[in-house]
């Protein structure tokens, strides 16, 4: 199974089930679908207080349309993230927000009471839909909070219609990391959770027999999964794949998007909420944000998972209405680099820990090591694993060497002579700022390298890295 698919299936064990219908009489033409397999129209739950439409697209499709609070008061707009509880998911944030705002809600086209969109699942059509809702409501200009794929789809939205946000609020935001990192994180990390043992077993038999083991047999199959960018290139055969499974639709979609652009681009304040143990999108994804938006803050919820303002509401609903009340908090240049610690050597010691500047940091036989908030000439890697956070590296020569090593890097930059040197190592760069003088990455066994929304200035590359390397351009010069 391509790990598009299988990102799919575990998206599908993660998010939470409908909820009952009430039996008050249907809203023509928006009804919960899912809720009725037989084709009755049954009622959606509805939240309390809420004013409910049912909107029509210029494609003539329609739209479950919801507002909360006074007309005349600033506008909020809630996006919900993937699965049929749709606008649902805001319930506990509703009543936080009506004092103050204008609450819009509404089910993404394909999702809850709405019908699905016209031409297949794109981001531009889901931002499109967007922006005609909020030309419909008369939304001028409007802060945008979004939730796992609706974090993404505000992310999106923001890009391309700036001049409509005031604020953006991304919550758990899903997708970000290029499709195979991600894909890996939640087979590594929810399989177990969510009903996937079966695939472990198999795993645990198969991938000894393997080179590389488990991660061996994770290769082959991304080797092999070139269907899932096939498939949102064609949505007439999407369709016809997922028929009315919008959330495998929508899901697809997620994995194959690049917003290395939207990243950089977007300048409105924004504020990141997270839950510290989410074990949908990890919480890596939201630091890579706060690192990379230019005018960005990450706030962490201890405790919370992937429904945040559901599982921790009170937490959730302050900062929430702070990041939307507040002055905006204004981006701190980064600190000065304190003096020099010299040269560190870690030899088969686990867990190492380092942050300040140093010249030279060697880790051979070590695992699990971890540099953060450094400045660090070189680091030498050799039957190692390490993380950087947020850790710069500037060598005249090469800056970072890695053999028979795993290191994952969020944020930060690696410039020198060559930024990275890779021996039969993986590599998971997100949120990088790569500089070479002679060139980027130099192979010499064959290595796993990952790019996420990063940046890459090199004389054999030069533009956004959201790739597996090397990038197309450089297969296709060969």
């Amino acid at each position: 199974m391509p790990p598009s698919l299988r990102f799919v299936v575990l998206l599908l064990f993660a998010l939470p089930g409908p909820i009952a219908v009430a039996d008050d009489g249907p809203l023509l033409n928006c009804v919960d679908r899912l809720a009725s397999p037989d084709g009755a129209k049954s009622e959606f739950d509805r939240l309390p207080g809420v004013r409910y439409t049912c909107m029509e697209l210029k494609s003539g499709r329609h739209v479950l349309v919801a507002e909360a609070g006074a007309k005349d008061l600033p506008a909020v707009l809630l996006v919900h993230g993937l699965g049929n509880n749709a606008h649902r998911d805001w319930r506990a944030t509703v009543p936080a927000l009506t004092p103050k705002f204008r609450v819009a809600l509404l089910d993404l086209p394909g999702f809850g009471a709405s019908e699905t969109l016209a031409q297949g699942y794109s981001f531009a059509g889901l931002a499109a839909a967007l922006q005609e809702v909020a030309s419909q409501l008369g939304l001028r200009r409007f802060h945008l909070v979004g939730h796992s794929l609706g974090g993404a789809v505000s992310l999106y939205f923001a890009q391309q219609h700036p001049e409509l946000i005031e604020r953006l609020v991304l919550v758990d935001a899903a997708g970000i990391l290029v499709k195979p990192v991600f894909v890996r994180y939640l087979l590594e990390a929810n399989a177990a959770a969510y009903g996937m043992g079966s695939l472990d077993s198999v795993m645990g038999v198969i991938g000894p027999a393997l080179p590389g083991g488990v991660d061996g047999l994770l290769d082959m199959l991304e080797d092999q999964s070139g269907m899932g960018r096939f498939l949102v290139d064609n949505p007439g055969l999407r369709g016809a794949l997922f028929g009315n499974q919008v959330i495998a639709d929508a899901a697809l979609g997620l994995v194959e998007h690049d917003f290395t652009t939207a990243i950089r681009d977007v300048r409105a304040p924004t504020t990141i909420i997270w839950g510290g143990d989410d074990p949908v999108t990890p919480l890596r994804i939201g630091r890579v944000l706060a690192a990379r938006m230019p005018n960005a803050t990450l706030n962490i919820i201890a405790g919370a998972q992937h429904m945040s303002m559901n599982q921790r509401p009170a937490e959730f609903n302050t900062l929430l209405l702070q990041a939307l009340v507040d002055p905006p908090k204004v981006k701190q240049p980064a600190p000065l680099p304190p003096a020099s610690q010299g040269d560190v050597r870690c030899v088969d010691q686990p867990q190492m820990r380092y942050t300040g500047t140093f010249d030279t940091i060697t880790l051979t036989g070590c695992t699990n090591a971890r540099i953060e908030n450094a400045w660090v000439k070189q680091v030498i890697l050799d039957r190692s694993s390490l993380s950087l956070d947020n850790v710069t590296l500037n060598s005249a020569d090469v800056a970072l060497t890695s053999k028979d090593s795993n290191l994952k890097a969020t944020g930060g930059s690696i410039a020198g002579r060559i930024a990275v040197r890779a021996d039969a190592s993986r590599l998971d760069l997100a949120g990088v700022s790569l500089r070479a003088k002679e060139k980027g990455v130099e192979v010499q066994r064959p290595s796993r390298i990952y790019f996420s929304v990063s940046d890459y200035d090199a004389p054999e590359y030069r533009g956004t890295a959201h790739f597996v390397w090397p990038p197309a351009v450089l297969n296709q010069a060969r």
